[in-house]
C-alpha cells in the first residue's frame, strides 16, 4: 500500500508548490534601481564610481551587491582608474561569494591581485589575497586557503595592524573548522560519540590530530578576540562566537553550543540578516539526527533561517536551510513540505545561473550608455582642441627647428650608445661561456665522484663473492648478490639521470603530452619506491582522488615521481612514513609527496636546485647524493607547464609540491 501512496503523495506536492513571492523579488529591485538612479544621477564620473564602490559593499542583499560591483568595475574600466578598477575587483569577488558563485569570485579577486601588485599597494594586495583564501575555504580547498590567509597574516603581523590581524584569524579559523569537520578522521570521531561506545575524552584520545585541530581552531578564535574591541568590532566579534558555536556543536558540547547561539540571538538588534540566518541554520544543525535528534527543532529553527537567507540572496545559506528541511519534513512525514525544499534545494544551487545572462545585458547597457557620454565629451574636446591648436601653431614650428638640431646630435649619441651596448653583450656572452664551462667540469667532478663509489663497491663485492665460490662458502653468497644488485641499481639510477640532464641541455628531449591517469602514472616509480621502502621499514600511504587525469608527458612525469619517491625513502629514518596526495583546483593538479625524514635547514633548500659539492649530505644509511635528480625534477616540470615548491623543517620532514595541467579522461571526451 505504502509503495503506491509514495508516487501519489509526490504528484499532489507537484501540484500544489507554490512559486518565490512575487513581491520580495519586487522589493529588492525597487531597492536596487532606487540606488542606482541616485549613482547615476552624480555628474562626476569619479564620485559615483566612490558612490558605487560603497553601496556594494554596504548593501544586505547578495544579488544587488553583485549588481553594483559589477557596475562599479565597468565604470572605472571606462574612465582608466587603475586603482579604483582593482578595489571594484576586490568588491566583485566579495559580492559573487555572497551571492554563492564562487568561480567568478576567484577570477575577480585574481585580477585585483594583479592590478595591486603591479601598483605596489600591499595593504589592498594582502586584504585581497584573506579574500581570496576566504573563496578557497568555501570551495573546500582548505590547503590554498591555509596558504593565502597566512600570507595576508604574516604581512599584517608584521606592520602590527590589529583589525587586519583579527579578521584573518577569524577566516583561518573557519578554514580550520570546515577542513577538520570534513576530513576523514572526524567522521570515525562522531561515530564513535553517536554510538555512545566511548566518552567525548576518549573517543579524542583516540583521534589525536581532531584533538590538535580543535586546539589549532580555538587559538585562532581566541587570537581574533584578544585584538578586538567587542564594543567597536561587534560584526567581527559576532562572527567569531559564530563559529566558537559551530565548533561546540561537532565537538559534541552541545549544552554551550546552544549557550552561545541563544545569547545572540537575545541580542539580534546588533545581528546583520546574514549572521542571523547563519545563527538559525546552526542551531538547526544542533538538533540534527547524528547530534541532538529533534527534527521538529530543525525545522523550527531551519524555517526562521531560511527566511532570512532569502531576504539577503545568500544562496548558500539557502541552499543549507533547504538542505536541512527536506531531509527532516521527510522524517516528520511531511511529504509535501520536503518535496518543495528538495526542488528549493536545486533551485538555490543554479539561481546565479539565471541571473547571470541579466546581468551582462544590463551591463552591456550601462557600458553604451557611458559611451555615449563619452562621445558627447569627446565632442565638447574637438571644439576646444581648435581654439587651442590655432596658439599651438606658433610655438609648433619654433619646436620644429629645435628638434632638427637635436635629432642630429640624439643620432649620433644613439649609434655610440647602441655600439656600446653590443660590446658589452659580447663581454657578458664571452663570461657566460667561461662560467658554463667551469659549471661543466664541475658536475663531471660530481658526478664521476658519485658513479667511483658505486662502481668500486661492484668489484669489491665481486672479488669477494668470487673467493666464497672458491672457498665453497655460500652462507653469504645471497646478501652479498643482494649489495651488488643495490650498487648496480644507484649506478643505473645516476647514469639514467645523468643521460636525461643531458639531453634537456642540449635541446634533445622529446616531449609527448596526452592524458594520464595519476594513479597509472605513479604505478611503476611506486614499485621501484616500495622495494626500497621495505628494506627500511618505511611505510607509503597514496590518497589520489578516483579519475584524476592530467595532461603531460608520461616519461618525464615518471621520472619526476621516481627522483621524488627515491629522495623520500632516502632521506627517511627507518620506520617512517611517506605520504602521496594530489588535489584538483580549477584547471591544476597540485601534487603532494611529504615525508617525516630528516628535514633540511633553510640555507640547504637555497641551493637544493644547485649542483654543487658544498650540499652533498649523506642519507640516513650513509649515501651520498649530488643532487642531479631534484634539478633534472624542477627542470621537467617547468617544461611540463608546472611549478615545484618545496616545505622542510629540520627532523621533522620534507614536503614536495608540483603542479601539473589538469584535464579530462578520454572516455568523458
Amino acid at each position: 500500500m505504502k509503495i503506491f501512496l509514495l508516487p501519489l503523495c509526490l504528484l499532489l506536492c507537484l501540484l500544489t508548490a507554490h512559486k518565490v513571492g512575487a513581491q520580495e523579488v519586487m522589493e529588492n529591485k525597487d531597492e536596487r534601481d532606487s540606488l542606482l538612479q541616485v549613482a547615476y544621477s552624480i555628474s562626476s564620473p569619479t564620485e559615483r564610481l566612490d558612490y558605487l564602490l560603497d553601496i556594494s559593499e554596504s548593501t544586505v542583499n547578495a544579488q544587488n551587491c553583485v549588481i553594483f560591483a559589477e557596475n562599479a568595475l565597468s565604470l572605472a574600466d571606462s574612465l582608466n582608474h587603475i586603482f579604483k578598477k582593482g578595489l571594484a575587483f576586490k568588491q566583485s569577488g566579495r559580492a559573487w561569494k555572497r551571492w554563492g558563485n564562487k568561480e567568478k569570485s576567484e577570477e575577480r579577486l585574481s585580477s585585483a591581485i594583479e592590478i595591486f601588485s603591479s601598483l605596489d599597494s600591499i595593504h589592498h594586495l594582502h586584504q585581497t589575497y584573506r579574500d581570496l583564501g576566504e573563496t578557497f575555504r568555501s570551495t573546500r580547498s582548505h590547503f590554498l586557503a591555509d596558504s593565502y590567509l597566512k600570507r595576508s597574516l604574516k604581512y599584517f603581523t608584521a606592520i602590527g595592524d590589529s583589525l587586519e590581524m583579527a579578521k584573518t584569524f577569524n577566516r583561518l579559523a573557519a578554514n580550520q573548522f570546515e577542513k577538520n569537520t570534513w576530513g576523514p578522521n572526524y567522521g570515525n570521531f562522531e561515530r564513535d560519540l553517536t554510538s555512545k561506545e566511548y566518552t567525548r575524552k576518549d573517543a579524542l584520545q583516540r583521534y589525536q590530530p581532531i584533538q590538535q585541530a580543535f586546539d589549532t581552531l580555538v587559538y585562532y578564535i581566541n587570537s581574533s578576540n584578544e585584538l578586538l574591541n567587542p564594543e567597536v568590532n561587534r560584526e567581527l566579534f559576532i562572527s567569531n562566537a559564530i563559529i566558537e558555536g559551530a565548533y561546540y556543536n561537532y565537538s559534541f558540547q552541545h549544552d554551550q553550543a546552544i549557550r552561545v547561539f541563544q545569547e545572540l540571538i537575545n541580542n539580534r538588534s546588533e545581528l546583520n540578516i546574514d549572521d542571523q540566518s547563519l545563527i538559525y541554520i546552526n542551531l538547526a544543525y544542533i538538533y540534527e539526527f547524528r547530534f541532538l535528534n529533534d527534527p521538529e527543532k530543525v525545522v523550527e529553527y531551519g524555517e526562521k533561517g531560511l527566511k532570512l537567507a532569502q531576504q539577503s540572496k545568500i544562496n548558500t545559506y539557502e541552499h543549507m536551510a533547504n538542505e536541512l528541511l527536506s531531509e527532516n519534513y521527510l522524517f516528520l512525514g511531511n511529504y509535501k513540505k520536503a518535496y518543495e525544499h528538495l526542488k528549493n534545494t536545486l533551485k538555490t544551487r543554479e539561481a546565479f545561473y539565471h541571473t547571470d545572462l541579466k546581468l551582462k545585458l544590463r551591463a552591456r547597457g550601462l557600458e553604451y550608455d557611458l559611451k555615449q557620454r563619452e562621445v558627447q565629451l569627446e565632442h565638447k574636446r574637438n571644439q576646444l582642441f581648435i581654439v587651442v591648436a590655432a596658439l599651438g601653431c606658433i610655438l609648433l614650428i619654433f619646436t620644429v627647428l629645435v628638434t632638427i638640431i637635436m635629432m642630429k646630435n640624439n643620432k649620433q649619441r644613439k649609434l655610440l650608445k647602441e655600439l656600446n651596448k653590443k660590446n658589452d653583450l659580447i663581454s657578458q656572452q664571452i663570461d657566460q661561456l667561461a662560467m658554463l664551462n667551469v659549471e661543466k667540469d664541475k658536475y663531471f667532478s660530481i658526478i664521476g665522484h658519485d658513479l667511483r663509489a658505486p662502481t668500486a663497491n661492484i668489484l669489491q663485492l665481486s672479488q669477494m663473492l668470487k673467493n666464497k665460490v672458491n672457498s665453497r662458502d655460500y652462507e653469504d653468497i645471497p646478501q652479498m648478490a643482494s649489495w651488488i644488485e643495490s650498487a648496480a641499481q644507484n649506478s643505473l639510477h645516476l647514469l639514467n639521470d645523468l643521460t636525461s640532464w643531458a639531453k634537456s641541455q642540449s635541446d634533445r628531449l622529446e616531449i609527448n603530452t596526452q592524458p594520464l591517469s595519476l594513479k597509472e602514472a605513479l604505478r611503476e616509480p611506486l614499485e621501484y619506491a616500495t622495494s626500497s621502502a621495505k628494506q627500511k621499514n618505511i611505510s607509503i600511504r597514496v590518497d589520489l582522488p578516483d579519475n584524476t587525469w592530467v595532461d603531460t608527458d608520461s616519461n618525464l612525469l615518471k621520472t619526476v615521481l621516481r627522483n621524488l619517491l627515491s629522495n623520500a625513502v632516502k632521506f627517511t629514518p627507518p620506520n617512517g612514513s611517506i605520504a602521496v596526495s594530489a588535489e584538483q583546483t580549477g584547471s591544476w593538479v597540485t601534487v603532494a609527496i611529504e615525508d617525516t625524514g630528516i628535514g633540511m635547514s633553510e640555507e640547504l633548500q637555497n641551493k637544493l636546485f644547485q649542483l654543487t659539492n658544498d650540499k652533498i649530505r649523506p642519507s640516513t644509511e650513509g649515501e651520498k647524493s649530488t643532487g642531479l635528480g631534484l634539478l633534472l625534477v624542477k627542470e621537467f616540470v617547468q617544461k611540463l607547464g608546472g611549478s615545484l615548491q618545496v616545505e622542510s623543517e629540520v627532523d621533522k620532514g620534507t614536503t614536495f609540491y608540483f603542479t601539473l595541467p589538469a584535464t579530462e579522461s578520454p572516455e568523458q571526451e
